[in-house]
């Protein structure tokens, strides 16, 4: 019995020492994923390095994002419905002894306890790194897959405030309690999604990764540059594998690469739409304080030469060196800014509206360039795409809202329906395509027409020209106040924009004399301006009567010339009301008494209400006042313009 006692205390004891030894093992083996703290194992590493949308544990869809997209310090941490932007990812990182750095993907900033404080329900914000216990937070991961988060400077958790899960939402620090307002899911996810974004300095986010001069020439290096949100500095992403993009130019058309595999090589812009991908122009994505673009094919990294904070810096390639001179934030942004366009199509013409008349449903076609404001279009984003307007504020809109191919574009008022809203997409060398929202369908040029005045309309997308339009920065010329100083005659000639396109139809057509008169049948008005050294100016605006012929209401007035021959333009004769004599057309003449001019059409008086008409050669009827002023003053050979749209 005795030997049997020491035998079975030694094979206890034995076991003992296997089973201390296995326990040893193990705690070796995870020797890198475990720190011992006071006599106690905590598993370190909880959850992997990586990106991660950060949702609450009853909605997954609901999920961290930093309002506004915020880019800086004092931003606060809210829950928003989950739309896969950069300000809803967050790069998890362990940093040692349990605890984890948070930071937010899009503005590289970390998540914080405002000024470490202890105090429940305090919101959290994003700050800038600085590696204090009031970012550092220790991950905890329950039965059921969620997580909580535990702040180091405070020992509170991150909770959503009073668990309310919905959009705008604050995130607060509170006291542990383990409720499902302070369970969070964890969704690992990639750094970048597909579409345009502007490369700014993760240190320095008022430069920008730029196109020297927008040029589109293929081989020029990129450089460092104020950010101005012109197309120079927009870019598109493209994924070419998990965590590997392409970055094409909005300027070119082509892709960022080395131009060769030796550190201080240049970052140049390269090839077109139709370039394949190669290791040269594809860069994988990492992260260190920001996004990190590793040349997929050298190994080196998207570097800003010399860490500058000076405009025209280059950007090179050069071997990883952990600096913020290799570190970078990309920012979602629209391909275009907004603001005013002159519109040139790759064939040469320009887009402009058809005599820069203001009527609903005016045709959009091509033209010789004028510098006026017929040619120039307000670009404005609305929701999921753009509004172009033309200087009468009335919008480019695909007529009936039609799907087909062939479908006119006009302009018409603005109705916040899809067949108005445009969305831009990059063409090579520096041309953009317009697709309709409504119908799918690319604005282009009928027939691939080069001839100045072809019609614009929609059709299916093709790689034509006529389909890529290159928008030039300008300005509306505004109406000066003395042009309108010493205009007379009726109320309308405070109408800006009104006499702005009537200027323009002056400047385009022009006079033999110094005099113009333009007539404008659907509102019943005359305009005559009068030019002072090398620029017209407005001298009167008068509202008229049109007469007609037949039945139909409609004035014949400029329908066609006294041969029947369509026409627009006509010259100033005078005529003698008291002989009724000659074979004239547009003539300004007093008449007091009906007289029957058969072959003959001009301003008289004999003016009724405006917008009445009544039989009669179609001539436009003014006040005795205003035919007189135009009869003294205008003299022949001066030009008459008519148009109208019924």
């Amino acid at each position: 019995m005795i030997k049997n006692k020491k035998y079975f205390k030694l094979l206890f004891k034995t076991m003992i020492l296997v089973f201390f030894l296995i326990f040893l093992c193990i705690v070796k083996t995870y020797a890198s994923y475990s720190e011992v703290q006071f006599g106690k194992i905590y598993m370190s590493r909880v959850v992997e390095d990586g990106v991660y949308f950060i949702s609450s544990y009853q909605d997954s869809n609901c999920v961290f994002d930093i309002k506004d997209a915020s880019l800086d310090d004092g931003a606060s941490l809210q829950l928003w419905t989950k739309n896969n932007n950069k300000n809803q990812k967050f790069y998890i990182e362990y940093v040692g002894n349990g605890y984890y750095k948070i930071s937010n993907v899009q503005s590289t900033k970390v998540l914080d306890v405002p000024d470490g404080s202890k105090k429940v329900g305090i919101k959290i914000q994003q700050y800038k790194s600085n590696d204090t216990s009031a970012q550092r937070w220790k991950i905890r991961k329950n039965i059921d897959g969620t997580y909580n988060f535990i702040s180091e400077c405070s020992g509170l958790a991150l909770d959503v405030e009073n668990g309310i899960m919905q959009e705008g939402t604050n995130i607060q620090q509170y006291t542990y309690t383990n409720t499902f307002s302070q369970r969070f899911k964890l969704e690992k996810t990639e750094f970048i999604e597909e579409g345009i974004t502007e490369i700014r300095k993760a240190d320095n986010k008022n430069l920008s990764i730029d196109i020297p001069n927008g040029s589109s020439e293929d081989g020029i290096g990129a450089q460092l540059f104020g950010n101005n949100g012109s197309l120079s500095q927009k870019f598109e992403v493209q994924k070419v594998g998990e965590n590997e993009i392409r970055i094409r130019t909005g300027v070119s058309g082509g892709w960022l690469k080395e131009e060769s595999k030796k550190s201080g090589a240049k970052v140049i812009q390269s090839g077109n739409s139709s370039t394949q991908a190669s290791d040269s122009d594809t860069w994988k994505v990492e992260w260190n304080n920001g996004i990190v673009l590793v040349n997929k094919e050298s190994n080196l990294c998207m570097t800003i030469e010399n860490n500058s904070n000076e405009e025209r810096a280059k950007i090179i390639v050069a071997p990883k060196d952990g600096t913020s001179a290799q570190s970078f934030i990309l920012i979602e942004k629209d391909l275009l800014k907004d603001g005013v366009y002159e519109i040139r199509s790759a064939l040469g013409k320009y887009v402009d509206l058809d005599n820069s008349a203001a009527d609903l449903g005016t045709n959009i076609h091509t033209w010789d360039r004028t510098n006026q404001n017929g040619q120039k279009f307000r670009l404005v984003k609305k929701d999921n795409g753009y509004v172009i307007y033309t200087m009468h504020n009335l919008a480019f809109d695909v007529e009936n809202g039609s799907l087909e191919d062939k479908a006119n574009i006009r302009q018409w008022e603005d109705n916040n329906s899809d067949c108005q809203r445009w969305i831009p997409e990059i063409r090579d060398g520096g041309y953009v395509a317009f697709k309709n929202l409504n119908s799918g369908k690319y604005m282009d040029i009928e027939n691939e027409s080069s001839e100045k005045g072809a019609n614009i309309l929609q059709n299916a997308k093709s790689n034509s020209k006529s389909q890529s339009w290159k928008l030039l920065e300008t300005q509306y010329i505004e109406v000066e106040d003395d042009m309108t100083a010493t205009a007379w005659g009726d109320d309308y000639r405070t109408d800006k924009d009104y006499l702005q396109s009537v200027l323009d139809r002056a400047n385009r057509i022009g006079s033999d004399t110094d005099w113009f008169i333009a007539v404008d049948v659907r509102r019943f008005r005359t305009t005559l301006l009068c030019k002072e050294g090398n620029k017209w100016k407005i001298d009167g605006c008068f509202n008229a009567t049109m007469g007609y012929l037949g039945t139909n209401g409609m004035s014949h007035t400029g329908l066609a010339d006294m041969n029947g021959n369509p026409e627009l333009n006509f010259v100033v004769t005078h005529k003698n009301a008291d002989t009724g004599e000659g074979n004239y057309w547009f003539v300004c003449y007093i008449d007091d008494w009906q007289g029957n001019y058969d072959n003959g059409q001009g301003f008289h008086d004999g003016y009724e209400l405006a917008g009445q008409s009544y039989e009669s050669n179609g001539c436009p009827r003014l006040t005795y006042d205003y035919a007189k002023y135009l009869y003294d003053n205008v003299p022949i050979g001066s030009k008459v313009n008519i148009w109208h749209e019924w």
